[in-house]
Formats: C-alpha cells, structure tokens, sequence
C-alpha cells in the first residue's frame, strides 16, 4: 500500500512539446520546467479535446479500472490523450499501445497486453472527432498559426 501511495503522489500530467506533443509520467519536480515549455493556449486546445472525448465512450469505467494505481485520474487521462495523438499522428494500434506500456513500465506498473490494445483500438472508432482535431491542430502548430485561431477550428470540428 505504501508503495501504491508513492507512485501515486509520483504522477504527474505532462505534455511537452518537442516538436510535436508528446506524454510522459514523471514526477511533480519536473512540473514547473514543463509547464514553462508549453503555453496556456496550447493546452487548452489539448485539453477541449480530451475533454471531447471522455464524453464519447464510459470513460468513468475506464478510469476506474485503473483508480487502484491513478486515484486523481492523471493515468486515465494521460493514456487517452496518448491514445488520440498516436492515432492522429496514423501510427499504429501496436505502436501507440508500446508507448503507452513503456510508459506504465517506466512506473512498475503492468497492464494486461489484450486490454490495452483492444482499448486503442476501440477509440479508433469512437474518438474520429478528436483524433481529426488533434491532427489538425498539430498541422496548425506546424504552420504556425495562432492556438487561439486552432481552438475555434477544433471546438468546430468536435461540434459537427
């Protein structure tokens, strides 16, 4: 239980823009850098989406299965938000499920395999919306266009 307690006090949401964004769990010491390396903005139009799309399937079972490990919701949301980038980037189901193990890995965390990948694959389907407008705004970030300007066309994308 003591080790549950740490891990959990260990967790962390970060998204770091390197490029393109990219999710990793890491410990609240790193908070401040990586809150530095991304702009508000940007993480409003990231968030509008997940937002979006815990809406489209039983993210609260989702998120319950894993509240044994993730008791303030930051796994379930970090492996969503893994899961509609992969898919917006076209990788595969395979690809973007060994991200998201190697990441669960990296906390001594294991997840059944079949479950995982019937997870991604299933919000390949549910989450078309989101998966659009995350790839259109990377397309927009690239171009350099304004997040305030990409957020319109997202919210526009999740409404239709």
């Amino acid at each position: 239980m003591a080790l549950e307690n740490s891990i959990h006090e260990s967790l962390v949401f970060l998204r770091i823009r390197w490029g393109l964004p990219f999710v990793s769990f890491a410990c609240r010491s790193l908070l401040e850098n990586t809150r530095a390396a991304m702009t508000d903005p940007e993480e409003i139009i990231w968030n509008t989406i997940t937002d979006s799309a815990k809406t489209r399937f039983d993210y609260a079972a989702f998120q319950y299965g894993l509240s044994q490990f993730d008791r303030d919701g930051i796994m379930a949301e970090n492996i969503l938000f893994m899961t509609i980038m992969g898919h917006a980037q076209e990788r595969s189901v395979d690809s973007i499920v060994a991200d998201v193990k190697g990441q669960l890995l990296g906390l001594g965390l294991g997840y059944k395999n079949d479950e995982l990948e019937k997870f991604v694959a299933e919000r390949l389907n549910d989450l078309q919306r989101e998966i659009k407008a995350a790839g259109q705004a990377l397309v927009f970030l690239e171009m350099g266009l304004k997040p305030p300007g990409i957020l319109v066309q997202v919210r526009s994308i999740l409404q239709k």
